[in-house]
This record gives C-alpha cells, sequence and structure tokens, in this order.
C-alpha cells in the first residue's frame, strides 16, 4: 500500500496528530469496499455536515461515496475520530449500480486565469491508464469531447447531462449550504448507458457557521441568486457561496 499526506491548508498537515492522509491499497486490498480513500479530520470539512451531505445525495438516487467515520490509531497509538471518504475509481460506480464509466474532473480552479479568457478548463479522467487502452479510449474521448463542447457553447445542457439528478445535486447543495462542493470539487461521470453525465458528488464543506438562536448572520439566498446577483468575497467574507472559476457551471 501506499500512503501520503493530502490537503492543500494546513489544517491538514500542520499537527501531525490531526494530519490528513490519501491511502491507495494493494490491487485486491479493500477496506470499506474501497480500494483508495481519503482520511481526515471531521473538523476538516465541519463535522457532521459532510456526512448529512453524503446521505441526502444518496436519497435522491445519486452515486454516494462511501463515507465513514473511524478511530484511527497509529503503531498504536490513537489519533482519535477521522472520517473515510472513498476517492473516485469503478467501486464506486459498482457500488451505486451505474455501469463502469470515465469520471471526469474539472481542473478551473488551476487556470483562472485562463477561464476568466473564455478558454475551455482542462478536464482529467480518473484512472487514466485504464481509459488510454485501446478497447476503452474512444469513450473517454467522448465523454472529453462532449463536456468540452458544452463549455464552448456548442452542445445544450439537454443533451449533455441527466437533468433530473443535476437537479437533485444542486438542490442539496442549497439545503445544506455546501457549495463548496460545486465542480471542481464534485466530479462528473458519463454513463455510457445514457450518454449523458452525471454528477459524483464529493467534499461537502459547508461554509456557513451552524444556524442557533444566537447566530444573526444568515443567508437566504440561492446558488442561482448568487449567479444573477454576483457577490464578492469584501461583502460576504467566508460566507460567499459561488467562488470565480465556478459561475459556468
Amino acid at each position: 500500500s501506499k500512503i501520503r499526506l493530502k490537503g492543500d491548508r494546513d489544517i491538514h498537515f500542520l499537527k501531525k496528530k490531526h494530519s490528513s492522509y490519501n491511502i491507495y491499497l494493494g490491487k485486491n486490498d479493500y477496506i470499506y469496499g474501497a480500494n483508495k480513500f481519503a482520511i481526515h479530520k471531521p473538523g476538516v470539512r465541519n463535522y457532521i455536515h459532510e456526512w448529512i451531505f453524503n446521505e441526502m445525495m444518496g436519497d435522491f438516487g445519486l452515486i454516494k461515496s462511501k463515507y465513514e467515520f473511524f478511530e484511527l490509531y497509529i503503531n498504536g497509538t490513537s489519533n482519535g475520530l477521522y472520517a473515510f471518504e472513498e476517492k473516485m475509481g469503478k467501486e464506486i460506480l459498482e457500488r451505486n449500480k451505474r455501469k463502469n464509466g470515465p469520471i471526469l474532473s474539472s481542473l478551473t480552479e488551476y487556470r483562472r486565469n485562463e477561464v476568466n479568457n473564455d478558454k475551455p478548463p482542462l478536464f482529467q479522467v480518473y484512472d487514466n491508464n485504464y481509459w488510454t487502452k485501446d478497447e476503452n479510449i474512444d469513450l473517454a474521448k467522448t465523454a472529453r469531447k462532449k463536456i468540452t463542447e458544452f463549455y464552448k457553447g456548442e452542445r445544450s445542457s439537454e443533451n449533455t447531462f441527466d437533468l433530473e439528478k443535476m437537479a437533485a445535486f444542486f438542490a442539496v447543495l442549497d439545503a445544506t449550504y455546501t457549495t463548496h462542493a460545486l465542480f471542481y470539487n464534485s466530479k462528473i461521470y458519463y454513463n455510457p448507458l445514457s450518454g449523458l453525465f452525471e454528477p459524483v458528488p464529493r467534499d461537502g464543506h459547508r461554509q456557513l457557521p451552524n444556524y442557533y438562536k444566537f447566530n444573526g448572520n444568515f443567508y437566504e439566498k440561492t446558488i442561482l441568486d448568487s449567479l444573477y446577483q454576483p457577490e464578492t468575497i469584501e461583502e460576504l467574507g467566508n460566507n460567499l457561496q459561488i467562488h470565480e472559476g465556478r459561475k459556468w457551471w
């Protein structure tokens, strides 16, 4: 097996006892039915909120990641409660009764200047070794071509996405204040049977504070409100819902 530190915020690695990890097991080894997964302290993604996010996505029939809580021991010493999050692969599709197809990630986060210049984002295909084999590469090329054409305005949403699943995805984001999970954090799966993309929800990090009787900092808008009336980080600080680079979704 292989293990490495993960995360781009110092909360992931500043303290050894609270560090976050990516773990890649051997070819035929699985934990919780997953071969590749990440582990992090629950507080990194706002405690129980990410679990609620995943459960609601599953209730709507969306592709649901394996997400568990467990106690982590390193060399016999407890590091306390951790969250287990499945990574992308054919296992997540099989568990959700989907035919194996390419899962893509939009890399707009790392090309903001180019996105602002209306250049299409890069799209990474997970398990690249598998999808570049002669018998699989045509399906991967078709998926990447369709999503790029959509971004350029050359393909309609109806001919690109499973709209009912996308609507459910965005509804859960509004209901749980987890717009951090907008693409590029969530992924898209190309269903070879329907020829349409479905969301693969992940990283349901709730940014807004919990609502309790002493909290007057409420946010009553939906994602669409934020798109039609864009807000800035100067106005809302950490309560900003839609960040630059994600608006095109």
